[in-house]
């Protein structure tokens, strides 16, 4: 995957302590360490001799690290997966499409810590161009929802058709073979493209394109218009992108008496006391002011420290949990039953999750599911129980394509709970096309309405 996986996605260990940023600048031009290489043209190629050499060390890297690397493609059919990319070494290439020989041996362990990123110097490189638009998924198509350029005849809600000559469908089979999920999560991929990641994607898919043609048609049976779009630079579309922030915020709404938490990370490895204030204070003010229901957040929410999410259980539990399974390096007092928070909560609440909840915020929600501790609203979450974590970064010799692989697996105290299957919603509810172009939250209007039908009249 693409360096906007690498902030993106969670961790639970201390090896990666990056706060999680949705902005696109900081995402896909944050090498893990400095060392590039001079800068080298998108279209210089590399020999087969180069290729062959990377691909070997990608492969032993992979084998030598990773914790569970037949779990979900089991050791035969991932032989054979090697086998057939590896036959796709035959001439020279660029970067690009080395790198998309390269990605199956890594989507197809099925983890989504492990992840390959292009080198940073692509990103660097001016010919680089993304699609000013942003786009939604709704049952398989796709809908434009925002205009990022100056063009005047986009109309927002139109369906786009094609681009740059390749059916929707096909472009979205291709994109959704770059990202790593925990097994192959559908509702997660589905859900990172329709959260601003769509338009990096679809630039590696088509070979970074400096113009876009988009065939898009107003209603089904309507003519289709071909829209001719110059590529928007990486300074440019970070400028008018809109990037949702991942501070944590919370509000009580006393007209409902209920007290609505969003937590968007966990990744607050060098600030947990200010995570812990943070949460002290919203369950302070949910006792003091009496609050009968509480909503709490996690949508795109990938993860990050499990002090932070084993603290915010402790609130919600109704008993001592245990978090963890067994005993991990740095995280001993997690294996042993965690006190009751003081001002632990005593009242209902619902959990608004998504396909972007991963790492230790699948861990968080596996607990709450075993114990059943409130309700779930939303759609599939990617983690579950168990993930894998403790990764390094491995730089290929030859080309500089960035290899994330995990090196263990950590598992909270659960049973009884699919592997490869992410957390269900109790009331599967996503946002439709409308409801993104209005700016309405169907999630949280259902729960809110929830809520006020349980209260009663």
């Amino acid at each position: 995957m693409i360096n906007l996986f690498y902030l993106k996605r969670g961790t639970i260990n201390k090896l990666v302590k990056y706060s999680i940023q949705f902005q696109l600048c900081l995402v896909i031009l944050s090498g893990y360490k400095s060392g590039e290489k001079p800068q080298i043209p998108l279209d210089a190629k590399y020999s087969t001799a180069a290729m062959k050499a990377d691909f070997n060390q990608l492969l032993a890297q992979i084998k030598n690290n990773h914790p569970a690397l037949y779990d979900f493609t089991g050791k035969d059919a991932y032989q054979e997966i090697v086998k057939q990319q590896f036959e796709k070494i035959r001439d020279s290439a660029t970067v690009t499409d080395f790198y998309k020989i390269l990605l199956p041996l890594v989507v197809k362990i099925g983890c989504g810590h492990s992840q390959l990123w292009l080198p940073q110097r692509v990103w660097n490189d001016s010919a680089v161009g993304f699609l000013p638009l942003r786009l939604f998924i709704e049952k398989g198509r796709v809908y434009v929802v925002r205009n990022l350029g100056a063009d005047t005849s986009v109309k927002i809600s139109s369906e786009v058709l094609r681009i740059n000559g390749l059916m929707i469908p096909d472009l979205l089979d291709t994109m959704n073979s770059f990202i790593s999920t925990d097994g192959n999560n559908h509702s997660a991929k589905r859900d990172y493209l329709n959260t601003s990641w769509f338009n990096g994607l679809l630039a590696i898919a088509l070979d970074f394109p400096k113009e876009y043609l988009v065939d898009t048609r107003r209603t089904i049976g309507a003519p289709v218009q071909q829209l001719k779009l110059p590529a928007l630079n990486l300074q440019t579309y970070n400028r008018v992108e809109a990037w949702p922030s991942a501070t944590p915020k919370f509000l009580l709404d006393s007209s409902n008496n209920t007290g609505i938490l969003t937590i968007r990370s966990f990744s607050f490895y060098d600030s947990v006391a200010g995570f812990r204030h943070f949460v002290d204070s919203f369950f302070a003010k949910v006792k003091q002011q009496h609050i009968h229901s509480i909503i709490l957040d996690l949508r795109d929410n990938s993860g990050g420290d499990p002090f932070c999410s084993a603290y915010l259980l402790a609130y919600l539990a109704k008993t001592p949990v245990i978090y963890y399974s067994e005993s991990y390096e740095g995280y001993a007092q997690l294996e042993k039953p965690m006190p009751l928070a003081a001002d632990h909560f005593e009242g209902n609440f619902y959990t608004l999750i998504n396909g972007n909840c991963f790492s230790s915020t699948g861990h968080l929600c596996a607990l709450l599911k075993y114990y059943h501790l409130g309700k779930f609203i939303g759609s599939e979450t990617d983690g579950t129980y168990t993930c894998n974590e403790n990764s390094k970064i491995i730089f290929l010799n030859n080309t500089g394509i960035q290899l994330r692989i995990a090196r263990n697996r950590f598992s909270v105290d659960v049973t009884g709970i699919q592997r490869f299957k992410g957390i269900q919603p109790d009331f599967p509810v996503e946002n439709s096309l409308d409801d993104v172009i209005a700016g309405r939250d169907a999630a949280k209007l259902f729960t809110t309405d929830l809520i006020k039908n349980e209260k009663g009249p």
